[in-house]
C-alpha cells in the first residue's frame, strides 16, 4: 500500500497565507507611518497567518494505491 498527500486548492491558499502574513505584517511595522493604520494592517495580517495555518492543516488530500499481491 502505497499513500501520497498532496494539498488541495485550500490548502495552497492557507500555504500562501501562512507564508506571506508574517512579510506583510513586517511590512506594515516599518513602512506606514500611520499608527493606527500600521496597527489594523498587522492585526489582520496575524488573522490571516492563523487562518493560513488551519486552511494548509485541513486542505489536504490522501491518494492510496494498494497492489495486489498474488500467493500460489
Amino acid at each position: 500500500m502505497k499513500t501520497q498527500t498532496f494539498l488541495d486548492a485550500q490548502g495552497v491558499k492557507g500555504a500562501w497565507m501562512f507564508v506571506l502574513a508574517p512579510l506583510v505584517q513586517l511590512a506594515a511595522w516599518r513602512w506606514i507611518p500611520n499608527p493606527v493604520v500600521s496597527d489594523i494592517v498587522m492585526l489582520a495580517s496575524g488573522a490571516a497567518f492563523l487562518f493560513g495555518f488551519v486552511l494548509l492543516l485541513t486542505g489536504r488530500e490522501q491518494h492510496s494505491t494498494v497492489d495486489e499481491v498474488k500467493s500460489e
